[in-house]
């Protein structure tokens, strides 16, 4: 999956957290939104070889 394509996909699986920050979730990947950024964290299961 390119940047586009996991930008899309987060744009579209996107919900308000309660402390008013944007956030989204998808197969093990988690992000939140700052501005007009995503910062993205793996699960540990993409760190396995």
């Amino acid at each position: 999956m390119n940047a586009g394509a996991l930008r899309k996909t987060l744009e579209r699986r996107a919900v308000r957290a309660s402390d008013g920050g944007t956030e989204a979730s998808v197969d093990g990947v988690r992000a939140r939104k700052f501005g007009r950024i995503w910062r993205v964290r793996f699960s540990e299961a993409w760190g396995v070889p």
